[in-house]
């Protein structure tokens, strides 16, 4: 059957939307495999309003319309595992301020909002994704992912500190896996360490008994250009088998020189990279953050600069709104503070952008 999914369950959707008369029975989704897509624009407001008049979740709406589709649409055959594990996608940029952790946070609720398993992993030694979504760092003498980076582990297993993110319509789809205090060693580590042979593949090494369990994988990574980037850089590669894109770094960015400047030193640290291992890095787009259009022409300026660059393209352009500040304060997620906000849609729109 070669229906898009993204007809599929559009089709679906209006086909539940027009049974509200009647009602439908509920699906049993416990246990369920990831199922994910996004609606036309408009559409997915509606059937928000229309879950939420029935008393039901998102997620229930979306499942009853799904198996509407598939009771008339039974497939063939079955569909195919991924032979190269979870997609990845990296949150990078050596300026720091510019929302790296608000963003790779927002588009991890996102990709899971529609289904996927995901995991978010705060791989910044200053830990704010973990204080932002309300969960302590992990202690410097526990196991920690910088530890299973460096093979200093010897009993447990790196699955034992995932933990799960509650609220919103992604609940029971994104797990965190939580900074560390020692992380800000890392760099030192990795740079004598004799149990890493090769520096740049320590982080995939450490996280490949993880990857069959998520769809998705989403790291936040430091303000840095050391080899803990370096590693960040390797994971999202394009691996032997998988499609050009499927994984990659997605790049914050500000209205401003600055950020220009630290994109620069970026693109040639992946330059050189991908030179030095001979391997392939989708660089899928900028995120304009923050973005403020009355603080005049130096912002208006750059974001045109921005989108003239082409390549990579401009996935979203974020607006400075109080919602996002105030999630923060409060340590929920955005799309679970404020899941209509304009934030929360270009969160969806760039999840959308790099998964489809």
């Amino acid at each position: 059957m070669d229906t898009d999914i993204q007809d599929a369950v559009t089709q679906g959707v209006e086909t539940w939307r027009q049974t509200k008369a009647k009602g439908y029975p509920a699906v049993d989704t416990a246990g369920g495999t990831s199922f994910a897509t996004y609606l036309p624009a408009g559409l997915y407001d509606k059937l928000k309003r229309d879950c939420k008049s029935r008393g039901i979740s998102y997620n229930q709406g979306i499942a009853q319309s799904i198996r509407l589709w598939l009771d008339e649409h039974p497939s063939p055959r079955p569909k195919p595992q991924r032979a190269t594990g979870a997609r990845r996608f990296i949150f990078g940029n050596q300026k720091g301020g510019v929302g790296k952790t608000s963003v790779s946070a927002g588009v991890a609720q996102a990709l899971a909002e529609s289904g996927h398993r995901t995991l978010l992993i705060d791989f910044d030694p200053q830990g704010h994704l973990t204080k932002q979504l309300g969960h302590p760092l992990i202690d410097i003498d526990s196991p920690s992912l910088a530890k299973h980076v460096l093979a200093e582990v010897k009993d447990g297993q790196l699955a034992d500190l995932l933990v799960p993110i509650k609220g919103g319509d992604f609940e029971d789809h994104l797990w965190l896996l939580p900074a560390c205090k020692d992380a800000f060693l890392l760099d030192a580590k990795l740079a004598t360490s004799r149990a890493v042979r090769i520096k740049e593949t320590a982080l995939e090494k450490a996280l490949e008994p993880l990857e069959h369990d998520f769809d998705f994988i989403v790291v936040d990574c430091p303000p840095s250009l050391g080899y803990t980037m370096d590693t960040a850089i390797y994971y999202c590669r394009t691996r032997e088998g998988e499609e050009e894109g499927a994984s990659g770094i997605v790049i914050p960015v500000l209205s401003e020189d600055s950020s220009a400047d630290a994109y620069d030193m970026l693109d040639e640290q992946i330059g050189d990279l991908v030179e030095d291992m001979d391997i392939s890095i989708a660089q899928l787009g900028f995120v304009v953050n923050m973005y403020d259009s009355r603080k005049g022409y130096v912002a208006t300026s750059s974001l045109e600069e921005w989108q003239k660059l082409g390549e990579p393209p401009v996935l979203a352009i974020v607006p400075e709104l109080k919602d996002q500040r105030e999630a923060v304060r409060l340590k929920q997620p955005l799309l679970a503070y404020a899941p209509y906000c304009e934030q929360a849609e270009a969160m969806r729109t760039i999840a959308r952008r790099i998964s489809g």
